[in-house]
Protein backbone atom coordinates (compact mmCIF):
# COMPACT_ATOMS: atom_id res chain seq x y z
CA UNK A 1 0.00 0.00 0.00
CA UNK A 2 2.73 2.41 1.01
CA UNK A 3 4.73 1.55 -2.05
CA UNK A 4 1.82 2.26 -4.30
CA UNK A 5 1.11 5.62 -2.67
CA UNK A 6 4.72 6.69 -2.95
CA UNK A 7 4.75 5.72 -6.58
CA UNK A 8 1.54 7.65 -7.11
CA UNK A 9 2.95 10.73 -5.38
CA UNK A 10 6.13 10.50 -7.42
CA UNK A 11 4.14 10.14 -10.60
CA UNK A 12 2.00 13.14 -9.73
CA UNK A 13 5.13 15.14 -8.86
CA UNK A 14 6.67 14.28 -12.18
CA UNK A 15 3.51 15.27 -13.98
CA UNK A 16 3.44 18.56 -12.10
CA UNK A 17 7.06 19.17 -13.00
CA UNK A 18 6.35 18.37 -16.63
CA UNK A 19 3.32 20.66 -16.62
CA UNK A 20 5.29 23.49 -15.07
CA UNK A 21 8.08 22.91 -17.59
CA UNK A 22 5.58 23.05 -20.44
CA UNK A 23 4.08 26.20 -18.97
CA UNK A 24 7.52 27.80 -18.74
CA UNK A 25 8.25 26.77 -22.32
CA UNK A 26 4.91 28.20 -23.44
CA UNK A 27 5.62 31.41 -21.56
CA UNK A 28 9.09 31.59 -23.10
CA UNK A 29 7.57 30.90 -26.51
CA UNK A 30 4.98 33.62 -25.92
CA UNK A 31 7.69 36.04 -24.82
CA UNK A 32 9.71 35.10 -27.89
CA UNK A 33 6.72 35.67 -30.14
CA UNK A 34 6.08 39.01 -28.48
CA UNK A 35 9.73 39.94 -29.01
CA UNK A 36 9.50 38.93 -32.67
CA UNK A 37 6.30 40.94 -33.00
CA UNK A 38 7.95 43.97 -31.45
CA UNK A 39 10.94 43.56 -33.77
CA UNK A 40 8.59 43.32 -36.73
CA UNK A 41 6.81 46.44 -35.53
CA UNK A 42 10.16 48.21 -35.18
CA UNK A 43 11.13 47.08 -38.68
CA UNK A 44 7.77 48.30 -40.00
CA UNK A 45 8.25 51.67 -38.31
CA UNK A 46 11.79 51.88 -39.70
CA UNK A 47 10.46 51.08 -43.17
CA UNK A 48 7.79 53.74 -42.77
CA UNK A 49 10.47 56.22 -41.71
CA UNK A 50 12.56 55.26 -44.73
CA UNK A 51 9.51 55.67 -46.96
CA UNK A 52 8.84 59.08 -45.44
CA UNK A 53 12.47 60.09 -46.00
CA UNK A 54 12.29 58.86 -49.58
CA UNK A 55 9.13 60.88 -50.11
CA UNK A 56 10.87 63.94 -48.66
CA UNK A 57 13.86 63.36 -50.94
CA UNK A 58 11.52 62.94 -53.91
CA UNK A 59 9.73 66.18 -53.04
CA UNK A 60 13.09 67.95 -52.69
CA UNK A 61 14.20 66.57 -56.06
CA UNK A 62 10.94 67.73 -57.61
CA UNK A 63 11.48 71.19 -56.13
CA UNK A 64 15.03 71.25 -57.51
CA UNK A 65 13.75 70.09 -60.91
CA UNK A 66 11.11 72.82 -60.92
CA UNK A 67 13.78 75.36 -59.99
CA UNK A 68 16.04 74.12 -62.78
CA UNK A 69 13.16 74.26 -65.25
CA UNK A 70 12.44 77.82 -64.13
CA UNK A 71 16.09 78.77 -64.58
CA UNK A 72 16.13 77.09 -68.01
CA UNK A 73 13.01 78.99 -69.02
CA UNK A 74 14.57 82.27 -67.86
CA UNK A 75 17.77 81.46 -69.75
CA UNK A 76 15.77 80.68 -72.88
CA UNK A 77 13.87 83.95 -72.49
CA UNK A 78 17.17 85.79 -72.01
CA UNK A 79 18.59 84.09 -75.11
CA UNK A 80 15.54 85.07 -77.14
CA UNK A 81 15.88 88.64 -75.87
CA UNK A 82 19.60 88.67 -76.75
CA UNK A 83 18.85 87.31 -80.21
CA UNK A 84 16.22 89.99 -80.65
CA UNK A 85 18.68 92.67 -79.54
CA UNK A 86 21.35 91.22 -81.85
CA UNK A 87 18.89 91.22 -84.75
CA UNK A 88 17.94 94.82 -84.03
CA UNK A 89 21.61 95.80 -83.77
CA UNK A 90 22.32 94.01 -87.04
CA UNK A 91 19.43 95.82 -88.69
CA UNK A 92 20.76 99.13 -87.39
CA UNK A 93 24.26 98.23 -88.60
CA UNK A 94 22.87 97.28 -92.02
CA UNK A 95 21.02 100.58 -92.23
CA UNK A 96 24.15 102.46 -91.19
CA UNK A 97 26.14 100.53 -93.78
CA UNK A 98 23.61 101.43 -96.47
CA UNK A 99 23.74 105.09 -95.44
CA UNK A 100 27.54 105.01 -95.40
CA UNK A 101 27.73 103.35 -98.83
CA UNK A 102 25.22 105.84 -100.22
CA UNK A 103 27.23 108.72 -98.76
CA UNK A 104 30.45 107.26 -100.13
CA UNK A 105 28.92 106.89 -103.58
CA UNK A 106 27.76 110.50 -103.51
CA UNK A 107 31.13 111.71 -102.25
CA UNK A 108 32.89 109.47 -104.74
CA UNK A 109 30.87 110.87 -107.63
CA UNK A 110 31.59 114.43 -106.51
CA UNK A 111 35.27 113.68 -105.97
CA UNK A 112 35.38 111.85 -109.30
CA UNK A 113 34.17 114.91 -111.18
CA UNK A 114 36.46 117.27 -109.26
CA UNK A 115 39.47 115.00 -109.64
CA UNK A 116 38.93 114.56 -113.36
CA UNK A 117 38.98 118.33 -113.80
CA UNK A 118 42.19 118.60 -111.78
CA UNK A 119 43.90 115.75 -113.63
CA UNK A 120 42.92 116.78 -117.15
CA UNK A 121 46.31 118.29 -117.96
CA UNK A 122 48.61 115.77 -119.66
CA UNK A 123 51.68 117.63 -118.40
CA UNK A 124 50.68 117.21 -114.76
CA UNK A 125 52.33 113.98 -113.49
CA UNK A 126 49.86 113.67 -110.62
CA UNK A 127 47.06 111.94 -112.47
CA UNK A 128 45.26 110.97 -109.26
CA UNK A 129 44.44 113.94 -107.05
CA UNK A 130 42.26 114.03 -103.99
CA UNK A 131 41.14 116.78 -101.63
CA UNK A 132 40.81 114.84 -98.38
CA UNK A 133 37.42 114.62 -96.68
CA UNK A 134 36.57 113.52 -93.14
CA UNK A 135 35.85 109.94 -94.24
CA UNK A 136 39.36 109.74 -95.76
CA UNK A 137 40.93 110.39 -92.34
CA UNK A 138 39.16 107.75 -90.25
CA UNK A 139 39.80 104.39 -91.91
CA UNK A 140 40.75 104.40 -95.61
CA UNK A 141 41.44 106.54 -98.65
CA UNK A 142 38.57 106.60 -101.12
CA UNK A 143 39.73 106.76 -104.77
CA UNK A 144 37.38 108.10 -107.43
CA UNK A 145 36.21 105.19 -109.64
CA UNK A 146 37.15 106.89 -112.94
CA UNK A 147 40.66 107.67 -111.65
CA UNK A 148 41.10 104.11 -110.39
CA UNK A 149 39.92 102.68 -113.73
CA UNK A 150 42.02 105.08 -115.84
CA UNK A 151 45.26 105.35 -113.87
CA UNK A 152 45.48 102.43 -111.41
CA UNK A 153 43.90 99.32 -112.89
CA UNK A 154 45.82 99.47 -116.21
CA UNK A 155 49.24 99.56 -114.50
CA UNK A 156 48.29 97.02 -111.84
CA UNK A 157 47.16 94.57 -114.52
CA UNK A 158 44.82 92.82 -112.06
CA UNK A 159 41.73 90.73 -112.74
CA UNK A 160 38.31 91.64 -111.36
CA UNK A 161 38.59 88.74 -108.92
CA UNK A 162 41.98 89.95 -107.66
CA UNK A 163 40.63 93.47 -107.23
CA UNK A 164 37.58 92.25 -105.30
CA UNK A 165 39.83 90.10 -103.11
CA UNK A 166 42.38 92.90 -102.74
CA UNK A 167 46.17 92.98 -102.84
CA UNK A 168 49.14 95.04 -101.60
CA UNK A 169 50.54 97.95 -103.63
CA UNK A 170 53.82 99.73 -102.97
CA UNK A 171 53.77 103.50 -102.33
CA UNK A 172 56.81 105.81 -102.53
CA UNK A 173 56.50 109.08 -100.58
CA UNK A 174 58.46 111.53 -102.72
CA UNK A 175 58.32 114.18 -99.97
CA UNK A 176 59.95 112.07 -97.25
CA UNK A 177 61.71 109.51 -99.48
CA UNK A 178 60.15 106.57 -97.66
CA UNK A 179 58.52 103.42 -98.98
CA UNK A 180 55.18 102.10 -97.72
CA UNK A 181 52.57 99.47 -98.52
CA UNK A 182 48.78 99.84 -98.80
CA UNK A 183 46.01 97.33 -99.48
CA UNK A 184 44.03 98.13 -102.63
CA UNK A 185 40.54 96.69 -103.10
CA UNK A 186 37.02 97.43 -104.33
CA UNK A 187 34.12 97.79 -101.92
CA UNK A 188 30.66 98.09 -103.45
CA UNK A 189 31.27 100.65 -106.21
CA UNK A 190 34.22 102.36 -104.53
CA UNK A 191 37.97 101.75 -104.78
CA UNK A 192 39.87 102.15 -101.52
CA UNK A 193 43.38 102.04 -100.05
CA UNK A 194 43.45 100.68 -96.49
CA UNK A 195 45.56 98.95 -93.80
CA UNK A 196 48.55 101.27 -93.23
CA UNK A 197 46.85 104.37 -94.61
CA UNK A 198 46.03 105.85 -91.19
CA UNK A 199 49.38 105.19 -89.48
CA UNK A 200 51.76 105.64 -92.42
CA UNK A 201 50.05 108.61 -94.04
CA UNK A 202 47.32 110.33 -92.01
CA UNK A 203 49.27 110.30 -88.74
CA UNK A 204 52.81 110.34 -90.09
CA UNK A 205 52.15 113.19 -92.55
CA UNK A 206 49.64 114.93 -90.23
CA UNK A 207 46.96 115.00 -92.92
CA UNK A 208 43.79 117.01 -92.36
CA UNK A 209 40.52 117.75 -94.07
CA UNK A 210 41.11 119.94 -97.14
CA UNK A 211 44.69 118.75 -97.78
CA UNK A 212 45.27 117.84 -101.42
CA UNK A 213 47.29 114.71 -102.13
CA UNK A 214 48.50 113.21 -105.38
CA UNK A 215 49.27 109.71 -106.66
CA UNK A 216 50.91 108.67 -109.91
CA UNK A 217 52.50 105.54 -111.31
CA UNK A 218 56.30 105.41 -111.34
CA UNK A 219 57.36 102.95 -114.07
CA UNK A 220 60.97 103.01 -112.86
CA UNK A 221 60.24 101.98 -109.29
CA UNK A 222 57.11 100.08 -110.39
CA UNK A 223 55.07 101.61 -107.60
CA UNK A 224 52.83 104.62 -106.99
CA UNK A 225 54.39 107.91 -105.97
CA UNK A 226 52.68 109.93 -103.24
CA UNK A 227 52.90 113.60 -102.37
CA UNK A 228 51.05 116.23 -100.36
CA UNK A 229 50.39 118.76 -103.11
CA UNK A 230 48.69 121.50 -101.15
CA UNK A 231 47.53 122.35 -97.65
CA UNK A 232 44.87 124.97 -96.93
CA UNK A 233 46.13 128.34 -95.79
CA UNK A 234 45.46 128.89 -92.07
Amino acid sequence: MFGTKEETDETMGNENDSRREREREQQNLLVGRQSVLMEQQNILMAQQNILTEQQNVLMAQQSILMGQQKILTEQQNALVAQQKIHTEQQNVADEQQKVEEHTEQQNSSSADHHAMEQSSSEEDPWKIKKVLQDFDLTLRLLVAPSLARNFMLPVLNATDYEIEKGFDVEIWDVDTHTKHSLFFTKKSHAYILVDNWINDFVHRRALHRGDEIGLCWDPTRKCFNFSVLRRPQT
